[in-house]
């Protein structure tokens, strides 16, 4: 019987836990794991903690190296440059083929540069590997003035990060409030406040017109004039799936690469998973979920039947030291949803009420009632009903008889 041989592209942790889940559904694959970074995978969710001095680079490592061979897990550093679908062969840049019985691409996602003139510029960077992380260290120091252009969570570390090593930060967002994605607005106003307390500038609803500077970034020009001095100009503004392998060698791209529920592409001996891959017009882009799918894509490629089911998961945060919790539709749109809010000194609150169940929850300050939410929303019990959840919040009890009347 040939030798079965699982090779997973990337090594972000959707990679690494397919690697893993592969050699503990089939114990004598071949598994190999092909990532294009000299360092062996890490976690890239610390790195803004590497920039505020907070750990070293060796406390970023997943695993050492020890544990691959123990696994009989084997890394390969290399540039994959073509999937060969007709021969199972993937090819990396040095020219070296490699066969795979079955693949799974984790191949991640890259930085989103918006179109702003003047990003090419030397001065301006983004954070996403270790060396995005050395580059920015070795251009900042005490009192350097740097601009951060988005207000989503890894621009607010970012920026916090640097901040803690010194330099002068202004941070601008695009939208109305911070973090967007996670706070409804009076959540993102309170979070404001503890940003500005740090000494960081806030500008929300900024309109970057451009990045200025002759041979260097110099400053960001707003639309409405405003200009804003920088040494360093770090541009977070979301990621873009790396689709380029998969679209070269013909698989079903949309967003991220297509899979269903097994995490298979439109190749049967192809798998995705993580910030790359599409599920039911989704890429999440979140590690909860890249681990999951990785998981299933792995273990799959090995001959297993593993089935993903798409449950994005809360988010539960730690904000420059603020405790954040959101879960479920916490910004309805429908008129048939309520919101019961609580706001507090330094803490927020709001609950999303839908035909007397609760439907989503947004937390800032203080989350100490985050898992008794939680299980109400998942357990899709009557509000009313729960006497836990009402006694937890005054004035609830009152806000769902107004809501029934």
């Amino acid at each position: 019987m040939a030798e079965q041989k699982i090779i997973i592209i990337g090594g972000g942790i959707a990679g690494l836990t397919a690697a893993d889940a592969a050699r503990s559904a089939s114990p004598g694959a071949r598994v190999t794991l092909v990532h294009n970074e000299p360092d062996l995978p890490y976690n890239r969710l610390n790195l803004t903690r590497l920039i505020a001095g907070e750990i070293e680079e060796s406390a970023l490592m997943l695993h050492d190296a020890s544990w691959y061979s123990e696994n009989r897990i084997e890394p390969v550093c290399g540039d994959v440059v073509a999937i060969n679908r007709a021969e199972r062969q993937i090819v990396l840049k040095s020219g070296k083929a490699l066969e795979y019985s079955s693949l799974v691409i984790a191949t991640g996602s890259s930085p989103f540069l918006p179109p702003i003139p003047g990003a090419d510029k030397p001065g301006v960077m983004t954070l996403r590997t270790i060396r995005d992380a050395r580059k920015i260290l070795e251009s900042v120091s005490e009192g350097t003035k740097c601009v951060c252009i988005g207000g989503g969570l890894l621009g607010i570390e970012l920026s916090a990060g640097l901040r803690k090593r010194g330099a002068s930060v202004v941070i601008l967002e695009n939208s109305e409030w911070l973090l967007s994605r996670q706070l409804v607005k009076p959540a993102g106003a309170l979070l404001r406040e503890r940003i500005e307390e740090l000494g960081m500038e806030v500008h929300c609803g900024a309109k970057v017109k451009q990045i200025m500077g002759t041979t260097a970034a110099e400053g960001v020009l707003l639309e409405n004039g405003e200009r804003f001095e920088a040494e360093l100009v770090a541009i977070s503004a979301g990621v873009r799936p790396n689709t380029a392998l998969a679209v070269a060698c013909g698989l079903t791209v949309g967003r991220g690469i297509k899979v269903d529920d097994r995490m298979a592409t439109s190749d049967p001996n192809i798998y995705a998973a993580g910030d790359v891959a599409e599920f039911e017009g989704q890429a999440f882009g979140l590690w909860p979920i890249a681990m999951s799918q990785g998981e299933v894509a792995g273990a799959n490629a090995a001959g297993a039947d593993k089935i993903y089911r798409a449950t994005p998961p809360p988010a539960f945060l730690k904000v420059v030291g603020v405790d954040v919790f959101s879960i479920g539709d916490f910004m309805p749109k429908d008129s048939a949803s309520s919101i019961f809010d609580m706001p507090g000194s330094g803490t927020y609150l709001s609950l999303t009420v839908k035909s007397g169940l609760l439907t989503g929850a947004n937390m800032v300050g203080d989350i100490s009632a985050a898992q008794l939410v939680k299980r109400t929303i998942e357990g899709k019990a009557p509000i009313d009903q729960n006497q836990k959840l009402l006694g937890r919040f005054p004035g609830l009890a009152e806000f769902m008889l107004k809501v029934k009347d």
